[in-house]
């Protein structure tokens, strides 16, 4: 119930102008208007491990709130986090985290809101669950029902049934045996793929691989051969978010990948083309509105910025560090970049990007230790529920535009964020122009809400809402397109995009 009690007190707080108009920094707690609602931020995990020389002491996940960039919890063996923690993804929803334990084995699942794995025994059902040798990626479907792993020592990947509504939740159904040395692993946007990268071994003649496969039989359907790598390193896989392609890196049909992307059609599992980006790129992530991607250049010290719509390369930031790990916050205005640790001496580092004007912050010290920041992965926040894709309409319909912005962040996190508004439009070309408005400026309902929790102490002057949705009519348009998209902008009241979010796939309208 909502409270409607005036208040007028002194508190602890902390206003940073800029982002959101105005975001609140909790210390304390916070005064707001009965009408107000406020919705924590994203949170982005790091995991940290030994550094290449298997040494050093890091055995953790950093929590970071991505809008003070400031770190908000440190998840390690004792809330649950096993050995040599190598890889980490959310679940749709951004209530769960899957981090691979390489050394142990196993893969841990993080309830976000608390920081921490909360049943720690191991076995079919409980939040740490044995998987193959050397887990090295994670991957969950868009639908949340299940989660991939590859393991890179023993040539399989580990399928985790993670549907929390199944009697089998949490139990690993089946294990798929794969190429050598699986590594980086990713699902296509559409949920009905998984792409594997395959590592080479240093000096191999052997080519270059990539498994796909179907996640309906959990069988393999293809397998592209590329050159051999020039320099052994494991490929990463990103999806953009629209026009039904993967981006791998260090890999091309025409040369040793050492500064080359290539870039797939999902649909055909066809190389469409090779991008030529800095020496040894390690990782790849996408603007929230899909039209940019950013590869870390782990061997020149850069990262290349590439125009999705088009292909190119359209900027090469120089740091002065090896990024290993990138991802983007949820509204779209700060990049994070990882760095990883060269030899004993190396501290594991992060710096925060100004997407706009390329700048970065001073380098963050999130992580200070003797090992290295293996990857990074920001919580999903917003999700188009309908329409997602496949679906057939006819012009005239009237259908219903569905989306859900759950709680960001855990309990503890520093910043909170006020949704306002929405924005749907839609696309006729796969998601390469959204110039088609279904609605501009409607109202940002919250849906569910709880008493706000400061230093474990609940106030009863603050609501936070857990949930913000809407379901906004749509009828649909005369048009005759299978490549149609619907996107969600959801916003401050400074119009300040807080969260992205696309129709997974396609659909089609059909002309009356």
């Amino acid at each position: 119930m909502r409270k409607t009690k005036h208040t007028s007190h002194s508190s602890h707080i902390v206003q940073n102008v800029g982002r959101y108009g105005v975001v609140w920094l909790v210390v304390a707690s916070v005064i707001l208007a009965p009408s107000s609602f406020v919705f924590a931020a994203a949170v982005a995990y790091i995991t940290n491990g030994p550094n290449v020389e298997l040494t050093g002491n890091a055995r953790n996940i950093e929590a970071i709130d991505t809008i003070v960039h400031q770190n908000v919890g440190t998840i390690d063996q004792r809330f649950g986090i096993g050995k040599l923690p190598r890889a980490v993804t959310f679940s749709p929803n951004g209530k769960r985290a899957y981090v691979a334990n390489f050394s142990d084995d196993s893969v841990s699942v993080v309830t976000v809101r608390f920081n921490e794995v909360i049943n720690r025994d191991i076995g079919p059902g409980n939040d740490i669950i044995r998987v193959g040798d050397g887990p090295f990626g994670v991957a969950v479907t868009p639908n949340g029902k299940r989660a991939y792993v590859s393991n890179e020592l023993d040539n399989t990947i580990s399928v985790i049934n993670v549907d929390t509504k199944s009697p089998t939740f949490h139990t690993v159904l089946e294990t798929i045996s794969v190429g050598e040395l699986p590594t980086g692993i990713a699902v296509t946007p559409d949920g009905t793929k998984v792409y594997v990268g395959h590592l080479t071994r240093q000096g191999s003649e052997v080519p270059a691989t990539l498994t796909i496969i179907e996640v309906a039989t959990n069988k393999v359907l293809k397998t592209i051969e590329f050159q051999p790598q020039e320099f052994s390193r494991p490929p990463a896989i990103g999806m953009v978010t629209i026009l039904n392609q993967a981006y791998v890196t260090g890999v091309a049909l025409d040369n040793e990948g050492g500064q080359s992307v290539s870039v797939i059609d999902v649909l055909t599992d066809e190389v469409i083309t090779t991008i030529g980006v800095g020496a040894r790129p390690s990782d790849v992530a996408f603007h929230p509105d899909g039209a940019r991607a950013f590869v870390a250049n782990s061997g020149s010290h850069s990262f290349s910025v590439i125009n999705t719509l088009t292909g190119q390369v359209t900027n090469e930031i120089v740091t002065d560090r090896n990024p290993w790990a990138v991802a983007v916050a949820p509204d779209g205005l700060t990049m994070y970049v990882v760095f990883a640790a060269i030899d004993e001496a190396a501290i594991g580092i992060a710096a925060v990007f100004d997407i706009e004007s390329l700048s970065a912050n001073p380098l963050v010290p999130f992580v200070e230790h003797d090992g290295a920041s293996t990857d990074i992965a920001i919580q999903p926040v917003l999700r188009l529920k309908s329409p997602n894709g496949g679906e057939v309409f006819r012009s005239g319909d009237e259908q219903v535009i569905r989306w859900r912005m759950i709680q960001g962040g855990a309990q503890n996190a520093r910043t909170i964020v006020v949704a306002d508004h929405v924005d749907v439009s839609y696309s006729l070309d796969s998601g390469r122009t959204f110039g088609n408005i279904i609605v501009e400026g409607a109202p940002a309902p919250c849906r569910k809400t709880r008493t706000s929790i400061e230093d474990g102490v609940e106030n009863s002057e603050i609501d936070v809402c857990e949930k913000f949705g809407g379901d906004n009519l749509w009828i649909v348009p005369q048009a005759d397109s299978a490549s149609v998209r619907v996107k969600i902008v959801v916003r401050d009241a400074s119009g300040q995009a807080i969260a992205t979010d696309f129709s997974n796939a396609d659909f089609t309208i059909l002309a009356n």
